[in-house]
Parts: C-alpha cells; sequence; structure tokens
C-alpha cells in the first residue's frame, strides 16, 4: 500500500468519537498496540498518558501511528517496485536459486537412499527426481501419482 493508502487504513481503525479533553481509554487501544511494535516503550508509555490524561485525541495518535509506519514499511516497499520493474533480473534470480535448491535437494536425498538402503544411490547422484518403476519393491514414490498394487 501507499503511504496515502497506508493512512487511510490507519484512520479507519475503530476508536471511540470523544472530544479532545477527554481522558481516553489507552491499554485496549489497537492504536497503541499497534505502536508498541515500531516506537520506543518511552514514547508509547508517554503518548498513553497523555491519551488517559486527555491531552491527545485518537487523530493525533493515529496520525502517529501512520507515521511510525511509513518509517518502517516505506523502504521496504520502495524495494519491492524496484524489484519488480527488472521482471527478467527477478526471474533468473529464481532461477537459479531454484537450480541450487534441487542441487543440494539432490544431494540430501543421495545420502538418505545410501543411509536408508531404499532406491539407487545412483539414480540420486545423477537427478534431482529420480523416477521408480512403480512395480519396485516399495512401490511408487511418494506423491508420484501412481497407485500400485502388489501382487495384481
Amino acid at each position: 500500500a501507499t503511504p496515502a493508502e497506508r493512512r487511510a487504513l490507519v484512520r479507519k481503525i475503530v476508536t471511540d468519537s470523544s472530544l479532545l479533553g477527554t481522558p481516553l481509554d489507552a491499554g485496549s487501544s489497537a492504536v497503541v498496540q499497534m505502536l508498541r511494535h515500531f516506537e520506543r516503550a518511552a514514547s508509547v508509555r508517554e503518548m498513553a498518558e497523555n491519551l488517559r490524561a486527555g491531552r491527545m485525541g485518537w487523530a493525533e495518535a493515529k496520525g502517529r501511528l501512520a507515521d511510525a509506519l511509513d518509517r518502517e514499511v516505506e523502504p521496504l516497499r520502495q524495494r519491492f517496485v524496484a524489484l519488480r520493474e527488472d521482471e527478467p533480473h527477478l526471474e533468473a534470480v529464481l532461477r537459479a536459486g531454484a537450480a541450487r535448491a534441487q542441487t543440494q535437494a539432490a544431494g540430501t536425498m543421495a545420502m538418505v537412499r545410501s543411509l536408508t538402503g531404499v532406491g539407487k544411490s545412483a539414480d540420486a547422484r545423477t537427478t534431482a527426481f529420480p523416477s521408480r518403476d512403480p512395480g519396485s519393491i516399495g512401490g511408487p514414490m511418494v506423491g508420484s501419482g501412481h497407485r500400485h498394487r502388489r501382487g495384481a
């Protein structure tokens, strides 16, 4: 969400419509609870005291929450937008990561097959997804989509 969209969402947080000068219940406030994740404890405590004393209203408290969200979230949103602008590069990074994961998984599966004595360890070393004959001992690989009944 853009900063304006975030601010609109923060303004929609349900609070009572007490006038400024009216003591407010900061203890059960979603605004105060969320702000605890983004500001220092002393700052949140001060704001809660101001709400309880009636020196601050919900509009100002929501503004502080929106400011805190902007500080924390906006750099992440901008990075996301920048990454999405170069779709071919992003796809190349994802493909490279998938290849590394596939290689690592093949090595892990070769070790598992070797330790358990299940399957052909040579298959596991040469391909990331070794195939097994559905009629072999132990039946098809889990998730292979094949159903096999012994003796059929």
